[in-house]
């Protein structure tokens, strides 16, 4: 499994943990959510830059 995938999904739940605003839905292959106005789908399978890429934008915020 793509470590950064698990790495977004770790981020999504400590998010709202800590009363963050964000919409989410996680299951094996998939996750979705809303940051802000943005909708984002990462799978599983997609190319570990592009979900590196989101996630450290998200981080940055």
């Amino acid at each position: 499994m793509n470590k950064y995938f698990t790495q977004l999904k770790l981020f999504l739940i400590n998010k709202e943990a800590a009363g963050g605003d964000v919409t989410y839905q996680i299951t094996p292959e998939e996750v979705y959510f809303i940051f802000g106005n943005q909708e984002i789908t990462i799978k599983a399978d997609d190319d570990e830059e592009k979900i590196k890429s989101i996630l450290d934008k998200l981080l940055a915020l």
